[in-house]
């Protein structure tokens, strides 16, 4: 429950560095004056496909499987989530809000050289499935292209809460499922870049679309005998806006 009050706490407190300049009639903000219409909310849904980098191999003897190979196969994943913007500037804003998101991906073949998990020594497939809460915090850049079209250019650090961290074996029609949970840091960050278009026919409503991907900054798992991974992710959104 802490960590969600935390969150609700950010996300809210990002309100209070709210700074901006009154727009002219083009939408530009070139005055010293608060305007309303420097506030903005949003809604977004982003399918994305999500695989893993290993950054080393060195094997968990307390699950005592082997990796055939290091080949795995990705998987969708989805998001979404309230989105808050702050301007700044004619040019540029705070991007931040809340999401929530899941990931996965899996291993063709692994071998279990012990009875695990009621399992019997043998070949099975690995899918590792997970489920976080993601907080963005993402400096835009927006460029108007028309009376009605925005391009928007945004690099964000993101912070996220685990969940949930399934690993799945499969064999046969036989399927385990170990809570991986315990195992990992509940709290970890990317680095992403998204680049779309706002599309504004109205004055204060308006439909994003955007294009990008992240990067995972430190491995779920930090342990000396267990596979270091890190996750990435590659997709788009759709969602809506209203500024105030």
């Amino acid at each position: 429950m802490a960590r969600y009050t935390f969150l609700m706490a950010m996300l809210l407190g990002s309100v209070g560095m709210l700074w901006a300049q009154k727009p002219d009639k083009d939408g530009y903000y070139t005055g010293s004056e608060v305007d309303e219409s420097a506030l903005g909310l949003g809604f977004s849904v982003s399918p994305y496909y999500s695989n893993r980098r290993l950054l080393s191999n060195t094997l968990n003897p307390g699950q005592a499987f082997q990796l055939v190979d290091n080949a795995t196969d990705g998987q969708w994943g989805l998001g979404f989530g309230p989105e808050l913007y702050i301007a700044l500037s004619d040019r540029f804003e705070i991007v931040t809000g809340v999401q929530w998101g899941t990931a996965g991906f899996r291993y063709p073949r692994v071998e279990l050289e012990d009875v695990i998990l009621g399992l019997d020594s043998g070949f099975y497939s690995l899918t590792e499935e997970f489920q976080f809460v993601n907080v963005p915090i993402g400096l835009a850049f927006r460029s108007q292209l028309n009376d009605e079209w925005f391009l928007d250019v945004t690099p964000a650090i993101e912070l996220s809460w685990l969940t949930k961290y399934d690993l799945i074996y499969e064999a046969g029609g036989v399927v385990q499922t170990s809570d991986a949970l315990p195992l990992a840091e509940d709290f970890f960050s990317w680095l992403s870049l998204t680049i779309g278009g706002t599309y504004s026919p109205f004055e204060t409503w308006g439909y994003a679309v955007r294009f990008g991907g992240r990067y995972m900054l430190n491995s779920l798992i930090q342990r000396s005998d267990y596979p270091r991974e890190v996750l990435y992710t590659i997709g788009g959104s759709v969602g809506v806006q209203y500024r105030f």
